[in-house]
């Protein structure tokens, strides 16, 4: 299954679930820069899981260490790493309850984030047979 979303349909999600000064600017494949009031952070995504997707971002030292000293974000689904400057999202446990268990077989199989779009195959996790539990 594939879930393909337009450049505009992300920056709607962007401006609805996040600060309506963030601005999305996707430069490369697989990069994109988010653009704040405040700063222009480069990001990209470096890997993913079946589960979730690694994002790295680049900021200068000055920067860095600001945000490090007093930038805090939690929110469910996202570990942030600040000293290998990356995020960990997992995407499936934004979902409600009842969905969130619906998709726990999912998995994702692939990620191509190009400008103008970004795209996730989704496929089914296989059965765990009684063979593969010894």
């Amino acid at each position: 299954m594939d879930i393909k979303f337009t450049e505009s349909e992300l920056q709607f999600l962007s401006k609805s679930y996040g600060d309506e000064n963030i601005q999305l600017d996707f430069t490369d494949t697989n990069e994109f820069t988010i653009h704040h009031p405040k700063a222009k952070i480069p990001c990209e995504i470096i890997a993913f899981t079946s589960r979730s997707i690694r994002i790295q971002y680049k900021l200068g030292f000055f920067k860095n260490l600001i945000v490090n000293m007093f930038v805090n974000f939690e929110l469910e689904g996202i570990i942030w790493d600040k000293r290998e400057k990356y995020f960990d999202i997992h995407p499936f446990s934004f979902l409600p309850e009842k969905e969130r268990l619906a998709t726990k077989d999912f998995r994702i199989d692939a990620i191509s984030l190009e400008p103008g779009s970004f795209e996730i195959t989704l496929g089914i996790m296989p059965e765990k047979s009684l063979n593969d539990q010894f």
